[in-house]
């Protein structure tokens, strides 16, 4: 290595290796610098050691940030896995809550109307035009309707989500 100032070699001093830019896709893609660190071996030993030492590098950091991530998912996935359920038993609820309300709507009608009493089937009130349409539990099973009460139970109680009312 030479002196900036004289131009005279420095004895016992090491030349750096600059690998410039390149430096840094050796780092992010440790392939590129393996790659590199063949192709350099022979003729720049130096460089090719630079370049291997980077994707080493570049390489375990990737992993323990993967590792990192999947810690991170391996505690938030389970918190996060009965929320399906819990939204598929609202859904649930406010559909039967929804529907005796168009029962209670129905049987005011009928009373007002000097018959008082509920509809005799939930299709029914699809067809006064009180729902848009018939829905089904979350789990895809149909709701039990008692037309003596007006009130709305699920048939689903057990599997996916256990609510009944």
């Amino acid at each position: 290595m030479k002196c900036k100032h004289c131009g005279n070699e420095i004895q016992g001093a090491t030349q750096e290796l600059k690998v410039g830019g390149i430096g840094v896709l050796f780092f992010i893609f440790p392939i590129v610098g393996w790659v590199f660190y063949f192709v350099w071996k022979k003729d720049e030993p130096g460089k090719a050691l630079k370049a291997s030492v980077l994707a080493w590098m570049g390489f375990s950091s990737g992993f323990v940030l993967i590792m990192f991530i999947g810690m991170i998912a391996s505690f938030m996935v389970p918190r996060f896995a009965g929320l399906d359920g819990a939204a598929k038993a609202a859904a649930c609820q406010q559909n039967q809550a929804a529907l005796e309300s168009a029962c209670a709507i129905y049987y005011a009608n009928a009373a007002i109307a000097g018959d008082p009493k509920y509809p005799d089937t939930l299709e029914d009130l699809f067809i006064e035009g009180l729902i848009d349409e018939v829905p089904m539990c979350p789990e895809g099973v149909p709701y039990h309707y008692d037309n003596r009460t007006g009130t709305v139970t699920c048939t689903q109680s057990s599997g996916g989500h256990s609510h009944m009312r």
